[in-house]
């Protein structure tokens, strides 16, 4: 590897599901980029995290995804965040920028663009499953644009305390037969990405719904298949992947996504991989 290589990459534990590298590495090479860049993949747990970054910053690396489960632990390592990144608390993306760690979180737009392509956000009832460090993006885009947000999660107090940050309500994952009178249901948790298990018990989906799992691999969970099932409209979650993606290449790279390849790279292979 020349020692000028801009070398990015993403973190996390686990970390095999992960089609980052895939998809930046075809985006590399459609844009004769791969001599000079390449996306590389480190399973980190979280004893490890400290450590990490610092080797991070020590040897150069230009730019790192964060995913499951580092996307608030990791803020504490980091020289700074955007305005944005800062009042989400979330951070999925750090640039190194003139040797500083900066965070950014592309969250956000990975979540609200897929959903704006089918609705109007704004008033709709949304359920977010879950209050970890995806589901503060989610949430924080949700509210933004007016969309009445309740979140569901097992341990209540985590989820009131999500709710406060961001004035919307919380209900404990008990009372999930409430999300049938919701509009929009969104799996946040990583419930179903090594497992054929949902949150949502299928008698409470409806055709009136919009089911989103912000899990892209598998590619079709089991909340998606059972909002197939029931006639929902479904955004499975390599939608949230691209559209975040997208706006994280442009972050790391400062140039526009061939976003038509990386889009055919990843659902290419994960279709590959269900069959």
């Amino acid at each position: 590897m020349s020692s000028d290589k801009k070398v990015f990459l993403v973190i996390g534990d686990p970390i095999e599901q992960s089609l980052s590298p895939l998809m930046y590495n075809a985006a590399f090479k459609f844009l004769s980029l791969n001599d000079d860049y390449i996306f590389l993949s480190q399973k980190v747990k979280s004893d490890e995290l400290g450590d990490a970054i610092k080797a991070c910053k020590e040897t150069n690396i230009n730019g790192i995804a964060c995913t499951i489960p580092h996307k608030i632990s990791i803020i504490k390592y980091l020289d700074d965040l955007d305005s944005q990144a800062r009042t989400i608390g979330s951070v999925n993306s750090i640039v190194n920028e003139n040797g500083k760690l900066i965070g950014y979180n592309t969250d956000v737009q990975g979540a609200i663009q897929p959903l704006e392509f089918l609705i109007s956000i704004e008033n709709k009832k949304v359920a977010v499953l879950g209050a970890g460090g995806a589901a503060r993006g989610v949430v924080f885009g949700l509210v933004e644009k007016k969309a009445k947000v309740t979140i569901f999660n097992k341990t209540l107090n985590r989820a009131f305390n999500l709710a406060n940050e961001f004035s919307c309500n919380a209900q404990e994952l008990s009372n999930i037969s409430k999300v049938e009178s919701f509009d929009i249901i969104i799996n946040t948790t990583p419930l179903g990405m090594n497992n054929d298990e949902s949150l949502v018990p299928k008698q409470f989906i409806s055709s009136n719904q919009i089911i989103f799992d912000i899990i892209y691999n598998p590619y079709e969970t089991k909340l998606i298949k059972d909002g197939i099932d029931k006639g929902a409209k479904v955004i499975r979650g390599v939608e949230m992947f691209l559209q975040q993606g997208f706006e994280q290449f442009k972050l790391f790279t400062k140039l526009n996504p061939p976003e038509e390849i990386m889009r055919d790279t990843v659902i290419d292979y994960l279709k590959n991989k269900s069959r």
